[in-house]
C-alpha cells in the first residue's frame, strides 16, 4: 500500500521545480494519497516544471489535498465551459524562483476519452492509488495500469478524420512520434503477467486477445482502417463507463472540432481560464520614466499565457467622436492663435471643454473596466485616477473658471471608485527626467515631484521602488501581483 511507502527517504533532485518539490513534501506529510497518472515516460520533465502535473487524489484526502495547495498558495482557475470535466479541477501555483506558473490538475475521479469530450468515466480510482509506486519524490501509476488506460485512452482518440485534420494543419507526425515514443516507454517496462493478471482482475472487458490488437493498431505499422476498427470495439466494450450517449458525444465533439480548427486557422485566441475567486482590477500608477507601460505590458503577458487577461490605457482612453472634434479646434486655436498649449499656457474654454472630454472618456472606458472583471477576468490597468493627486489622471478644470464643467468633471472622476489593488511605482525625479527625454523636462519633473512626495498612507498601494534595474522589480512585483489575484 501507497501509505507504507510515505515514510521511505527520497533523495533530492536539483532540477526539480522548488515550488513542486515543496508540495510534494507536503503532501507526504499530511498522509496525502495520489499518484501521477498519465504521461509518466516524460515525469523527470514534469517535476522541472515543465509541464502540467495530472494528481490522481484518493476522495478521502481532498480536503487535506487543497489544504496543502491552500498553504502554498495555489489558486483555482476555471476552464471555458467546453473544456469544464466533473471532478477534474485545475490549480495554479507561481515558483518565485524560476518565475514560471506550475500547474496541478487534480483528478478526483478517472475521466478520460477524447481530448474534446473525455466521455469516459472508470471507476477504479483507489486501487489505481494503491497500485502505484514512488519515482524520486513522487508516485506514479504502476506500469501496468499505466499501459492499459495508455491504450484506452489513445485508441478513443482514433478517428480518420481528425488525422487527415491534424497532418493538415503541421502536427500529425509530431502527435504521431509522441504516441509510439510513450508506447514504447511503457512496453519496456511492463512484466506480462502482471500486465495479464491486471487486465483480469481490473478489466473484464479488455480480453487479452483484443488489448493485443489495441496495442497493434498504435504501433508504426497500424493502419487507419485497424484503428477505426479497434476505436468501435473499444467504445461498445467501455459503453457501460460512458458520460453521455454516442450521439451526443459525437455531436459535441463535432461541434468542439470545428470550433477550434476554424480558431487555428484564423489565429484566433483560445479562451483562456478565469479565477475561482472572480475577476479584479489591477491598477499601476507611476511617473514618467518610472517603466510603468513596459511593466503593464509584461505583467499583461506573463498572465495571459493562461488566463483571461485585459490590458486597458486608462490615462489614454479611446476617444469619442466630441473629443476629436474638441481637439481639433484646440490645435486649430493653436495654429491660428498661439494657445492652448496644455504645458504652458492658462486653460481656456476649449481646453477645458477638452478635459471634461477626456474625463468622460475614462468614466466609459472604467465602466467596460469594471464589466470585463465583473464577468471573471483580470484587468490590468495602465494608469489610474488617484484622489488628491493633481497632475495625473485627476480633475483639471479649474472652478473660478467654468463652475459648470468643474462640477461634471469632477462628477465623472467621483464615479471611478479605487481599483482593487493598486501598485505605485516611483522613481526619484531626477532620474525620470534622465530616463523620460520625449517630454518637456519641467513637465516630467512636476508630476515625478508629486508622486514621490505624495503621502500614500491611506491609498491602499503596494509601493514599488522603480529606480533598481527592470528585471529585478518585475521579479518583486510579479511576487506581489501573484499574492493579489
Amino acid at each position: 500500500m501507497q501509505a507504507l511507502k510515505i515514510s521511505e527517504k527520497v533523495s533530492e533532485t536539483s532540477n526539480q521545480c522548488s515550488l513542486i518539490s515543496d508540495l510534494l513534501e507536503m503532501l507526504d506529510e499530511e498522509g496525502v494519497q495520489y499518484c501521477h497518472w498519465k504521461s509518466n515516460w516524460r515525469i523527470d520533465k514534469w517535476l522541472k516544471g515543465e509541464g502540467d502535473l495530472d494528481l490522481l487524489i484518493k476522495r478521502s484526502d481532498i480536503n487535506r489535498f487543497t489544504s496543502v495547495l491552500s498553504k502554498l498558495d495555489f489558486k483555482r482557475a476555471i476552464p471555458p465551459k467546453s473544456n469544464e470535466l466533473p471532478a477534474v479541477l485545475n490549480f495554479y501555483g507561481y515558483d518565485p524562483k524560476t518565475q514560471e506558473f506550475v500547474n496541478v490538475h487534480a483528478h478526483y475521479q478517472l475521466v478520460f476519452g477524447h481530448e474534446l469530450t473525455n466521455n469516459y468515466r472508470f471507476p477504479i480510482e483507489e486501487t489505481f492509488i494503491a497500485k502505484a509506486y514512488r519515482h524520486e519524490k513522487i508516485f506514479v501509476a504502476s506500469p501496468e495500469m499505466d499501459l492499459i488506460f495508455f491504450v484506452m485512452r489513445k485508441v478513443l482518440k482514433n478517428s480518420k478524420l481528425e488525422s487527415r485534420l491534424r497532418f493538415l494543419i503541421g502536427n500529425g507526425e509530431e502527435s504521431d512520434k509522441k504516441i509510439f515514443g510513450e508506447l514504447a516507454y511503457l512496453e519496456s517496462r511492463i512484466d506480462s503477467k502482471k500486465l495479464d493478471s491486471t487486465l483480469k482482475e481490473h478489466f473484464p472487458m479488455l480480453d487479452k486477445t483484443f488489448f493485443d490488437e489495441c496495442l497493434e493498431s498504435l504501433r508504426k505499422n497500424g493502419s487507419i482502417w485497424q484503428k477505426i476498427k479497434v476505436k468501435s470495439k473499444m467504445k461498445k466494450a467501455l459503453s457501460s463507463y460512458t458520460r453521455t450517449n454516442e450521439a451526443f458525444e459525437i455531436l459535441t465533439r463535432s461541434k468542439r472540432g470545428i470550433s477550434l480548427l476554424l480558431r487555428k486557422i484564423l489565429r484566433m485566441k483560445l479562451p483562456q481560464k478565469k479565477f475561482e475567486g472572480g475577476g479584479m482590477v489591477l491598477a499601476f500608477v507611476g511617473g514618467d520614466g518610472a517603466g510603468k507601460t513596459t511593466t503593464v505590458n509584461n505583467i499583461f503577458n506573463w498572465l495571459s499565457q493562461k488566463f483571461e487577461v485585459r490590458n486597458v490605457h486608462l490615462g489614454k482612453p479611446p476617444k469619442s467622436f466630441s473629443t476629436l472634434i474638441v481637439g481639433a479646434a484646440l490645435k486649430v486655436q493653436k495654429k491660428l492663435f498661439g494657445t492652448g498649449d496644455k504645458f504652458n499656457n492658462e486653460p481656456n474654454f476649449l481646453q477645458n471643454l477638452r478635459w471634461l472630454c477626456t474625463a468622460r472618456d475614462r468614466h466609459k472606458l472604467y465602466k467596460k473596466i469594471r464589466r470585463y472583471a465583473a464577468n471573471g477576468e483580470i484587468v490590468i490597468c495602465d494608469r489610474y485616477p488617484i484622489p488628491n493627486l493633481k497632475l495625473m489622471d485627476a480633475p483639471r478644470i479649474p472652478v473660478d473658471s467654468g463652475q459648470f464643467l468643474a462640477k461634471m468633471e469632477n462628477q465623472f472622476y467621483r464615479e471611478i471608485l479605487p481599483a482593487d489593488k493598486l501598485f505605485g511605482l516611483l522613481v526619484e525625479p531626477q532620474t525620470a527626467v534622465e530616463r523620460k527625454v520625449d517630454e518637456p523636462a519641467e513637465h516630467v519633473l512636476s508630476r515625478s515631484t508629486e508622486l514621490w512626495n505624495f503621502d500614500w498612507q491611506g491609498a491602499k498601494v503596494h509601493l514599488i521602488d522603480a529606480n533598481r534595474p527592470l528585471e529585478e522589480m518585475l521579479a518583486d512585483l510579479r511576487k506581489e501581483v501573484w499574492a493579489s489575484l
